[in-house]
């Protein structure tokens, strides 16, 4: 690598951070979550459009050609096009959605050191921007590129790339494509995306008016709620589990956090987990509930609250959110609620089977109790996460997000699941198979970005494998590089844990934040790539 011209890039890119962190926040400030709609003015909704339009304005700022595809997909580069000599670089401008849990506000974007805070931010703005930023760098710096550069942004990543789905069935395609949307070095290959939903055969009982929990397929639940009809029995045996010393079960406020779980005899059956007299609330309970109430050390671990709404009773669990291709660390609210309901004899005995055998086969992340663990060499083990719950015309939904190994066939993964339904007397429905992508690990821009990133960072990372999805899975010839999984400083690592609680700050988490530092590092090293690539037959 020439030093010389990486100072050069350095002290470019630590001139232009502020301006850079200004047009972030441009797009921030717009709520782009993907909501499909019927027509072309807007077909991911208005505030997908409104930040496409945005983000092809700064780039006409900046003096570069930009194109609207059917306000699906824009691009930013040249006017006359050399697709067979052009390096694509692919970002999204939707967002999921805001979730539950926040502290600050999702997009009102506010700089706090040099983490810069808002949904999207992190995901997928902050680096959309960054990479329109590398092409004014290398354009104003005058540094010769071999091959054409264009940016091309979407509006449908995070609910299922109908936006790529569209571009490549009208319009050509780059030769080589880059994604930054993952973590550094390059990512090769991408496990395949299921999903679908476990749908009851029978109707609920009418006293379950409102079951929802969750609002995107691929976010880990942070909150979900049931409302009851407010009936004797259900206020005596929610009574019974705040205790025989509370005030009162069920206030105005709420049973609040010493809210146990249903004390019953036995339980049901499969939900290893739920509702027994001995295990108090979740996995992490320490204390039992006992005669005379929930103990003080298992405050800080209940997940269930409680309160009057005119005649109903709705009962909320919380949980803590993570992207759903990399759940660990999280703590499923569906899952809590649905435990919760198992145990709740006031409810039929059909309903609490129910959801008994939904708990169960929410307890886990890893497809075992779904009937479908595997695992390979390259992509590691089949995830399984169960992230929407609702209630349908009086039948209960459950949605999951599956990532399974690239060696996996879906079709045969369907199957599978829909022979476990049919032993839980579920039926299972499959919605969504996007198979895997992989980029051959032999072709030399992956060596040539592995070593330059390790070069420049000290590092010693390898071209990896991973269960997220990115662009790269819709497009030919397409791998993704960065810009996520730069080292930490641990000055970095001390603002980080003074801004954000535990679960927070990441994308897909409450006040997801971007470390603009890193970004700038980031797009150093993109900048890099780009003139390393020169070397390369792409």
């Amino acid at each position: 690598m020439d030093r010389e011209l990486y100072d050069k890039v350095s002290r470019w890119f630590e001139e232009h951070r502020e301006e850079m962190i200004g047009d972030i926040i441009r797009l921030v400030r717009i709520p782009s979550v993907s909501c499909p709609q019927e027509g072309e003015e807007a077909p991911f909704g208005e505030a997908c459009r409104d930040c496409l339009e945005e983000m092809l304005a700064m780039g006409r700022e900046f003096g570069f050609h930009t194109e609207n595809y059917g306000n699906r997909v824009g691009s930013i580069g040249q006017q006359d096009k050399d697709w067979d000599h052009m390096i694509g670089f692919w970002n999204h401008l939707d967002v999921v959605p805001v979730g539950n849990q926040w502290t600050y506000e999702p997009f009102e974007p506010v700089l706090k050191d040099y983490f810069l805070i808002g949904r999207g931010a992190q995901d997928n703005k902050g680096p959309a921007v960054g990479i329109l930023y590398m092409m004014k760098c290398l354009r104003e710096l005058e540094i010769p590129v071999k091959h054409q550069l264009t940016l091309f942004v979407g509006c449908d990543e995070e609910r299922g790339m109908k936006d790529l789905e569209y571009y490549v069935s009208h319009h050509p395609t780059p030769r080589l494509s880059m994604i930054a949307d993952s973590g550094f070095p390059v990512c090769y290959g991408e496990k395949g995306i299921l999903e679908g939903s476990l749908h009851s055969r029978e109707n609920v009982c009418e006293e379950i008016l409102e079951l929802e929990g969750g609002n995107a397929s691929n976010m880990i639940p942070d909150a979900a709620y049931v409302v009851l009809k407010s009936t004797k029995a259900l206020e005596e045996e929610l009574d019974c589990m705040a205790g025989k010393n509370s005030d009162k079960a069920v206030t105005e406020s709420g049973i609040g956090e010493n809210s146990g779980k249903a004390v019953t005899e036995s339980g049901i059956g499969e939900n290893s987990d739920k509702a027994v007299a001995e295990s108090g609330i979740g996995e992490n309970s320490d204390k039992a509930v006992t005669e005379s109430g929930i103990g003080k050390e298992s405050l800080k671990f209940a997940r269930i609250t409680a309160e009057r709404e005119a005649g109903k009773i709705r009962i909320s669990a919380s949980g803590e959110s993570r992207h759903s291709a990399f759940p660990e660390g999280s703590v499923n609210a569906v899952h809590e609620l649905l435990k919760f309901l198992s145990g709740l004899t006031s409810l039929p005995e059909k309903d609490r089977k129910l959801f008994d055998k939904l708990a169960y086969l929410s307890q886990e992340y890893y497809g075992e109790h779904m009937g479908i663990a595997g695992s390979d060499e390259v992509s590691g083990r089949t995830t399984c996460a169960a992230t929407v719950l609702k209630l349908k015309e009086g039948r209960v939904s459950l949605h999951f997000n599956i990532r399974y190994a690239i060696s996996e066939d879906g079709e045969k993964l369907s199957a599978l699941l829909s022979g476990k339904a049919g032993e839980k007397e579920l039926i299972w429905e499959t919605e969504r198979n996007s198979a895997p992508n992989y980029f051959p690990k032999e072709h030399p821009a992956v060596g040539i970005l592995t070593d330059l990133y390790n070069e420049i960072t000290g590092g010693n990372a390898e071209a990896f494998v991973m269960g997220g999805g990115t662009y790269a899975r819709k497009l030919p010839r397409a791998f993704a590089y960065g810009v996520g999984g730069m080292k930490q400083s641990e000055e970095d690592i001390r603002i980080k844990e003074s801004l954000f609680l535990p679960g927070h700050g990441g994308a897909h988490e409450p006040d997801e934040g971007l470390n603009v530092r890193l970004l700038t590092e980031a797009m150093k090293i993109y900048t890099m790539a780009v003139i390393a690539l020169n070397d390369c037959e792409i």
